[in-house]
């Protein structure tokens, strides 16, 4: 688990207005932003999601799409 605080919603906003238009949505965002925000901390992140998948990729995050 991972706290949300402020720093993380603030990026979930900032990549809404960047990938809105692609379909990226409010949760989806938070998700994302926790990710960038642990890029350091993680080798790989696991989705189910192709959508969300594709944003990780645009972010340059390594991912595996499980769908």
């Amino acid at each position: 688990m991972v706290p949300i605080d402020a720093s993380i919603l603030d990026s979930a906003v900032k990549l809404v207005a960047k990938y809105g238009k692609q379909g990226l949505r409010t949760l989806d965002s938070i998700q994302l932003a926790t990710a960038v925000h642990l890029r350091k901390k993680a080798e790989l992140f696991v989705t189910a999601d192709k959508l969300l998948s594709s944003f990780f990729i645009e972010e340059r995050l390594k991912n595996t799409n499980k769908s």
